[in-house]
């Protein structure tokens, strides 16, 4: 693996003629430099002409790709943006149910309460009719009783 032996630093810029010429110089493989070095001049100017070329042939398909992924881009933007708003939307209705539960919540535990009171008066009823009625049944027996003796009597 090459690494370059440059001396540029995170700050540097490409504005500066040194930071381009270091990197420039320290950017290609050795063994490149040992081809280019290798070739005479019209070989080296040939090269450059036919990695030009390439490099012009390859600009067309970049370009398309470059755009065909900032429409994709643009396109999960939307999507984001819809999701966004989906959420935003979610959590208000969210946040209004959580209200009205808490409404709803309040609003059984008071018809508990009252259920409950409701329920201790008729349990009070209850047993005051079950004491009337006992009591209804004793004069009642005292009643046959008075009735049978005075018949036989």
């Amino acid at each position: 693996m090459y690494v370059p032996d440059w001396s540029v630093k995170i700050g540097d810029n490409f504005r500066s003629s040194p930071v381009c010429e270091d990197v420039l110089t320290h950017f290609a493989p050795p063994m490149v430099w040992v081809s280019l070095s290798a070739m005479d001049y019209d070989s080296m100017i040939s090269h450059m002409l036919m990695s030009a070329c390439n490099f012009a042939s390859m600009l067309p398909e970049g370009v398309s790709h470059f755009r065909k992924r900032t429409h994709e881009y643009e396109e999960f933007s939307k999507k984001r943006d819809k999701m966004k708003a989906s959420m935003a939307a979610f959590k208000k209705e969210n946040e209004g149910s959580a209200e009205k539960e808490k409404t709803l919540l309040s609003k059984v535990a008071d018809l508990t309460s009252k259920h409950e009171v409701d329920m201790n008066e008729l349990r009070k009823c209850l047993e005051a009719d079950k004491l009337q009625v006992k009591a209804y049944r004793e004069a009642l027996d005292v009643q046959r009783k008075a009735f049978l003796e005075e018949k036989e009597g």
